[in-house]
């Protein structure tokens, strides 16, 4: 009998998005993969995964997948994998609009492709039990509104998902995933709303696991696009890192965004307006650290002397 196998949680994405490949121009709107599954997306996209720790890769990806977009879309995926499509109970407080457990509809067999099972890989581990993953089905992900998916903002934010060689399929512009600095402004809200509730360490590390891939995405943007069409990424990483939870990112987790920037100027001035390295670069970095100063002062100030 041959052993069981097993698909990984981004081979799974790939197998997933192939599925629907051929109804997504039904689409009335964009599907677009987002959570953990995106970030080990451009991982595995800019080769960086052979460079990481086991630890380092168990952190970068959740074991489901996520993906946001309109209730009719998730439907018609649901049936072309041949699953259920579930809605929440209403009273219910999750984000979700549904979700899909990865069996089939009829059969209730965990779906597999050419034998190999998409699972949850933690229960496996674990407990070394074969459970059907699950895919979350989201109006928006964390950070966004829905006014962030259309017309040049879903540009800003996503890119079109690329599929591995070996499935011969070319982009299509209804399956997209967010871009590298999407995945930041995601993750940045995701901290700033747990961090209150449970320990931030997984979200620390998915934002400094981001780092070189959005370095490499703009890299690749400049070199292939110019720098007008790469415009977009810069000014929202600008404002990123130079928002109050960017700044926090570098005061209380040593994290400083600020050095993206600082390399792209550094080695690809030759892909840049003068203008942009001489001046505003320049007056950007230094109200960068300005900032950075001023509620790092605050802060040791109020550890100093605390509320009463």
């Amino acid at each position: 009998m041959a052993e069981q196998t097993y698909l990984a949680p981004i081979d799974q994405l790939y197998e997933l998005n192939s599925e629907i490949y051929d109804i997504a121009d039904t689409f009335p709107s964009p599907l677009i993969v987002v959570g953990g599954q995106a970030v080990n997306y451009w991982l595995n996209f800019f080769n960086i995964t052979e460079s990481l720790s086991n630890e380092e890769l168990l952190t970068a990806t959740s074991v489901d997948i996520d993906y946001c977009g309109k209730k009719d879309v998730f439907k018609a995926c649901a049936s072309s994998w041949d699953v259920k499509f579930n809605i929440p109970d209403i009273n219910s407080a999750t984000p979700e609009i549904g979700n899909s457990v990865l069996k089939n509809a009829i059969t209730d067999e965990i779906k597999s492709s050419d034998g190999a099972l998409f699972i949850d890989i933690s229960d496996l581990a674990e407990h070394n039990t074969l459970s059907p993953n699950i895919v979350d089905f989201l109006p928006v992900p964390a950070g966004f509104k829905k006014l962030d998916f259309e017309h040049s903002r879903l540009i800003q934010h996503t890119s079109m998902f690329k599929f591995p060689s070996a499935f011969n399929h070319t982009s299509h512009p209804n399956l997209r995933i967010l871009n590298p600095i999407g995945c930041l402004k995601s993750r940045m809200l995701n901290l700033k709303i747990l961090k209150r509730v449970k320990d931030p360490k997984v979200e620390v590390a998915r934002i400094k696991l981001l780092i070189i891939p959005i370095g490499y995405f703009l890299q690749l943007s400049l070199i292939q696009h110019g720098y007008r069409p790469t415009r977009k990424y810069i000014k929202l990483l600008m404002i990123l890192t130079k928002s109050k939870q960017g700044i926090n990112l570098r005061i209380i987790h040593g994290v400083d965004l600020s050095i993206i920037l600082l390399n792209l100027v550094e080695n690809h001035k030759d892909h840049l307006p003068n203008g942009f390295c001489d001046t505003e670069f320049p007056d950007w970095i230094k109200s960068v650290d300005e900032k950075y100063s001023r509620l790092l002062h605050l802060k040791l100030n109020q550890t100093h002397f605390p509320k009463k």
